[in-house]
C-alpha cells in the first residue's frame, strides 16, 4: 500500500479551497449579493486583500470580468488560458 503525502494532501486543498472562495465571492458580486464582513478575497501572490469597487467591471461583458477579476487576485495564467479557448 503506498504511503500518503498528507502535507501535500493539506496543501492541495487549501489551494482548491482558497480558489472556490474565490468563485463564490466574485459571483456573489456578479450577482450583486451583499458582501458579508467575513468575505474577503486575497491575491495569491500577496495575501493582501482585493478592493473591488462597484464600478470595476462596469460595461465589461462577463468574460472581460472574469479576465479582470482573475488578473487581479493572482490567476494572469488561468485568464490568459481562458482568453485563447
Amino acid at each position: 500500500m503506498a504511503k500518503v503525502d498528507y502535507k501535500a494532501l493539506l496543501e492541495e486543498a487549501k489551494q482548491q479551497k482558497m480558489e472556490a472562495e474565490r468563485v463564490i465571492a466574485f459571483a456573489e458580486r456578479m450577482l450583486g449579493v451583499a458582501r458579508r464582513p467575513s468575505d474577503t478575497v486575497r491575491t495569491q501572490e500577496s495575501g493582501q486583500p482585493v478592493e473591488i469597487q462597484d464600478d470595476t467591471f462596469h460595461g465589461k461583458n462577463i468574460l472581460q470580468a472574469t479576465q479582470a477579476y482573475l488578473e487581479m487576485v493572482g490567476g494572469q495564467r488561468e485568464a490568459q488560458r481562458r482568453s485563447q479557448k
